[in-house]
Formats: C-alpha cells, sequence, structure tokens
C-alpha cells in the first residue's frame, strides 16, 4: 500500500502539516473510508463517524493552508474531498450499510452513484411488506409480526420486531430500509410532517 498515513491527526506547525499531507495524498486513493477517518472495521456509530470527520476536518480543511504554496493547497483539497465523500457516505446509515457490504465484498471505494442507487432501491423495497423482504424463516416470523404491528399502527412494537429481524438477516439492506421507515414515523412530530 506505499507509506501509509500518520497515526494521530492534528494541527501541528505548518512544515509539519504540509508534509502530513504531501503523506496523505499520496496513498489517499488506496485508503477505504473507514481507514481514512480512522474508525474501526466494524459498522460505526453516527457519533463515532461525526466525531472522526470533525478530526479530520480540522487536520485538512483547506483553509489552515492558505498561506502554503499551490501543490500543498492541492493536495489540502484533494485529501479533504475524499474524506468529505467518506463522511456523506458513513454518515447516512443506508449508505454506510451499503458500503460495509461492498466493504466485505472487496470493494474499498465504489462508485457514490452506484450507492446512492442501491440505497434508493432499498428505500422502494421498504414499501413492501417486511414478510416478503426477509429471506430466513426466523427472519421472516420477525417481519410478519412487523407487518401485522404496522396495520394495528403499533409503530413501537413493529420496530421492535423490525429490530430482531435484522439482527437475524445483518445483511439485508431492504429490511434495514423498512426499519428505517418505520422509525421515521414512528418519531415524526404529531400533527406535522416527517422529518
Amino acid at each position: 500500500m506505499g507509506t501509509v498515513p500518520p497515526r494521530k491527526i492534528s494541527i501541528r506547525p505548518p512544515q509539519d502539516r504540509d508534509r502530513t499531507v504531501l503523506r496523505w495524498v499520496a496513498v489517499i486513493d488506496s485508503l477505504d473510508y473507514l481507514a481514512m477517518l480512522r474508525l474501526p472495521r466494524a459498522i460505526p456509530s453516527d457519533d463515532d463517524v461525526r466525531r472522526a470527520y470533525r478530526t479530520f476536518a480540522r487536520a485538512f480543511h483547506p483553509d489552515h493552508y492558505r498561506n502554503s504554496s499551490p501543490e500543498i493547497r492541492a493536495a489540502a483539497a484533494k485529501v479533504f474531498s475524499a474524506g468529505a465523500d467518506a463522511y456523506h457516505v458513513l454518515s447516512d446509515p443506508m449508505l454506510r450499510l451499503r458500503y460495509m457490504k461492498s466493504l466485505e465484498a472487496g470493494v474499498a471505494r465504489p462508485r457514490l452513484e452506484e450507492l446512492e442507487r442501491a440505497s434508493r432501491d432499498d428505500a422502494r423495497a421498504a414499501a413492501q411488506p417486511a414478510a416478503s423482504l426477509a429471506k430466513t424463516p426466523a427472519a421472516r416470523a420477525a417481519a410478519d409480526r412487523a407487518d401485522k404491528m404496522i396495520a394495528l399502527g403499533e409503530l413501537a412494537y413493529a420496530k421492535a420486531a423490525l429490530e430482531e429481524a435484522c439482527k437475524r438477516e445483518p445483511e439485508n439492506a431492504a429490511l434495514a430500509a423498512k426499519l428505517q421507515a418505520v422509525e421515521r414515523r414512528l418519531y415524526a412530530p404529531r400533527g406535522g410532517k416527517p422529518r
């Protein structure tokens, strides 16, 4: 993989920052989004992603390199742009799930358009009954309970049943999208539009 970026990201004196940016730009295209933001290989939480991105942004935001040479400014902009793409993907739960699946398949940096298209397909699938989305009998039984609870208007119970189905099939993005849709309805402000 060539040279490895520094372990710790911090704001340093200008000459150190410039060397750091040059080291990062040399390897940025070979890093996956988790490595780029220094996140563990497990599925990160929203808070972990937010904290990691803030640390990344403090180190590589182009405003920190205003007085540097054009080469350093361009390198910082490229590194920051890659980090912003990583944050965009990892901060959205559905894109994060799709990204983790592609990472398991060996694709470190899938095209953003493909991830978003797959996420839209999952959202369309979420409009179907949950039982039709499940693949295993155990998940199908939990999804069937969720469908019954949705029909009765008991969204909290439907959420619990869908969480159980998602635990039984963690790779099922359509079930995760169904769970997310139920959560949006459950936590929507009363009398208003869902957020």
